[in-house]
């Protein structure tokens, strides 16, 4: 040792000794403090704990508030001593009685969470208000997050932000940060995007703060208070994640998934999602098993993984992938053994969370006895919950149970003829009341309730009143009156009323209208404000019949009627945005504007998103990237989503080949009454693709879509059955199958 070495350590050694003397004096607790804190930290004598622990319990017994709340930390972290937190709040106590701002503030704690004595948040913000008034920083933050929630005091944010103000301008991260998002919020103080940011950077970098470091990569990401810049964001994000914030490595993922801020890498996003989903990240548990779900590049197709994933998110309370579970389970995939018990349960967890595709599909196992005992009752009430979100295929499951007073009491049918207002029922009292199933056969109420459904411009309704009135069913023979109804079935892509429509004109029965007088009265009657009118023009303008064919206008006027509540003129203003052929839903400003509400989680942008990216409208081309956000809408049950990613995968455009994944997603729209994915359903199961061929399982699918007007089913229809349909009615038991 040289000289120098020597003299310090005989003065640390000197010095040591010195306080030590001065501490064992009786009546020097000041002393025995500052010895105490020298072993805690080992300054000027070796570090030792248990001796910091023995001589701050002496200074404490002597009333030495600032000891005593030290060896509350230290019983309360087990420091140096056996934890125990009762015997901590004890010394915290004495110490607040005394006016220990830390103390207090450590008491605070305590009661806050039930910590060693009974949980009074009441208590805690009392304790906590203290030694905020005493300027004590950590004290105001944990003063504001009370005021922030409402817990132990009345909910006041004005105030919160005062004590956050207070705390971060003594450098308290968590006061800057929590300062930062109010002030982005607007909530307490007056917005400021731009202030939030400095607030939050401040948090981030000064203070190291984890969740402020991943905020402001997000606050990046969205131009929100800064200029939008991607690349920074990707770093904060990683600094973030890099501490195993499950949120920063969710948001690293999404932002390299989608080659935001730096080169795209799917297999480091997915690993970014993983790391997030094994600390219980619902969002990335989704992500993660959507990729795994569908197979990306780097990331290969894993069903079985998928599904344990979409199990972790589905046991957390993620709806729609309790439905993707229950659908995965119903069908059965490689790795992932059919089980329709389980499929019944998940999708009866998303039923009762509302979900419409999730109530029909647990109808429809009760109402075949599939991992459930069958009850029909029970499926009757779950069709009925899912045909009030307008779910179309439980519509039309619904009026077979009614049809066939399935599920049903005599009493019940009672009940829906006295307070049926709606089409569908309307229609279907009809044809039960025709027919005779469960109430007598009364062909004139059935005339009146096709009537009801008729004027409210049900196709299939218009479709009999014409069959009525041709064959003098329930009323006068009157063939003027059956083209009308026909015509007006026609028009909206019925193919029978198509079919039995050109039977007349083969009959020399049908007066043709000029199709010119007939669309300057519509359109008059249209802009008069009548909703059936306005439906109409659009049609019209859609077809070119009796005007100069014009997509723009046929959109405004679909749009028209679907602001009075046109549900045909919903379908179709949806259906021809949904092809692109309203180009200026589809620009670059479009794309940007989108984009922002995707990444947010919005299920349609996320379709419109892939949707320009696959057809090249507003952006660049690019299939692959459109499949992914294609994927992400259809996860949220976004049908035309489906649709087009279903296609995707049929013909392996942007993704690898795929027809069975592609049949079902297909199935899933369909499930949905979309049209186009029933179509898809028959032209797979026509051609065996991704099935077994099925002649007759592609005529039912071809029907469901034909009978909502579906061009390319009708089409199918006539060449699959052309011969069944001229000149001859079928029965009035097989119309149910077109419908």
């Amino acid at each position: 040792m040289d000289g120098a070495s020597s003299k310090a350590t005989h003065a640390q050694a000197s010095s040591g000794a010195g306080q030590f003397k001065r501490a064992d004096q009786p009546g020097n607790p000041e002393a025995q403090y500052r010895l105490a804190r020298s072993y805690a930290l080992g300054r000027r004598v070796p570090m030792d704990l248990a001796l910091a622990f023995e001589w701050f319990s002496k200074a404490a017994g002597q009333g030495h508030l600032r000891a005593q709340t030290a060896v509350g930390n230290m019983l309360a972290q087990g420091i140096g001593v056996e934890l125990n937190e009762a015997e901590a709040a004890q010394w915290y106590g004495k110490a607040a009685a005394g006016g220990d701002a830390e103390g207090q503030k450590c008491l605070g704690i305590l009661l806050e969470h039930g910590r060693g004595v009974q949980k009074d948040e009441a208590k805690a913000a009392e304790w906590y208000g203290k030694a905020a008034e005493q300027n004590y920083p950590d004290a105001q933050f944990h003063m504001g997050r009370m005021l922030e929630d409402g817990r132990g005091v009345e909910k006041d944010e004005a105030k919160a932000a005062e004590w956050f103000f207070r705390a971060a301008e003594q450098n308290n991260p968590d006061a800057q940060f929590c300062l930062g998002r109010m002030l982005e919020d607007g909530r307490g103080v007056e917005r400021n995007a731009v202030l939030a940011f400095e607030w939050c950077r401040k948090a981030a970098r000064e203070g190291g703060h984890v969740s402020a470091q991943n905020h402001l990569g997000k606050m990046l990401a969205n131009g929100t208070g800064v200029q939008q810049n991607d690349a920074l964001a990707v770093a904060w994000f990683r600094q973030a994640a890099a501490q195993k914030n499950p949120e920063a490595q969710f948001n690293l993922g999404e932002m390299l998934q989608t080659g935001r801020g730096e080169e795209k890498d799917e297999a480091q996003a997915a690993e970014c999602f993983r790391n997030a989903a094994e600390q219980g990240h619902a969002q990335a548990q989704v992500s993660l098993g959507r990729m795994l779900d569908v197979g990306l590049q780097g990331v290969p197709q894993n069903q079985v993984l998928a599904a344990h994933w979409y199990g972790k998110a589905a046991e957390q309370g993620y709806v729609s992938v309790q439905f993707r579970l229950g659908a995965m389970l119903m069908v059965g995939l490689p790795g992932v053994p059919k089980n329709e018990a389980l499929a019944a349960h998940w999708y009866g967890k998303a039923a009762e969370k509302g979900h419409p595709e999730a109530q029909y599909w647990l109808g429809r196992m009760l109402a075949h006895g599939k991992g459930v005992q069958q009850n029909r009752v029970q499926a009757v009430e779950w069709f009925r919950k899912a045909a009030e979100q307008s779910n179309a295929s439980a519509r039309i499951e619904l009026q077979r149970l009614l049809k066939y007073g399935e599920g049903l009491e005599h009493e019940e049918a009672h009940w829906y003829r006295v307070s049926a207002s709606d089409s569908q029922i309307q229609y279907l009292l009809g044809l039960m009341l025709m027919e005779g199933k469960a109430v007598p056969v009364n062909n004139r109420q059935a005339y009146l309730w096709f009537e009801k459904a008729a004027e409210r411009h049900h196709a299939p309704s218009q479709c009999w009143l014409g069959y009525m009135f041709e064959h003098g069913i329930g009323v006068p023979q009157d063939d003027v009156k059956a083209v009308k109804w026909y015509r007006r079935s026609a028009e909206q892509g019925n193919p029978l009323a198509q079919s039995w429509l050109g039977n007349m004109q083969g009959q020399g029965k049908d007066q043709q209208y000029n199709d010119a007088q007939h669309f300057q009265l519509t359109l008059q009657l249209a802009e008069w404000g009548d909703a059936t009118a306005q439906f109409q023009a659009g049609f019209m303008y859609e077809r070119g019949t009796g005007v100069q064919q014009d997509d723009a206008k046929a959109i405004e006027w679909y749009g028209k009627a679907a602001e009075q509540g046109n549900a045909s003129a919903r379908l179709n203003w949806e259906s021809m945005r949904a092809q692109g052929r309203d180009e200026k839903h589809y620009d670059a400003q479009a794309f940007e504007r989108y984009l922002n509400d995707a990444k947010q989680g919005n299920a349609l942008a996320q379709f419109h998103i892939g949707f320009m990216l696959e057809n090249g409208k507003g952006v660049r081309q690019n299939q692959a990237e459109a499949a992914q956000w294609y994927s992400a809408a259809a996860q949220q049950n976004v049908a035309n989503a489906q649709v087009n990613l279903g296609f995707m995968f049929e013909n392996g455009r942007g993704v690898p080949p795929n027809p069975a994944y592609a049949l079902e997603l297909f199935r899933a729209a369909a499930g949905q009454g979309n049209a186009e994915g029933q179509y898809y359903m028959g032209f797979m199961y026509l051609f065996g693709k991704g099935v077994q061929a099925d002649r007759k399982q592609a005529v039912e699918w071809f029907r469901k879509s034909a009978a909502q007007g579906f061009g390319k089913a009708q089409a199918k229809l006539r060449a699959l059955d052309g011969d069944q349909r001229q000149g001859r009615a079928p029965e009035i038991t097989g119309f149910g199958a077109y419908l």
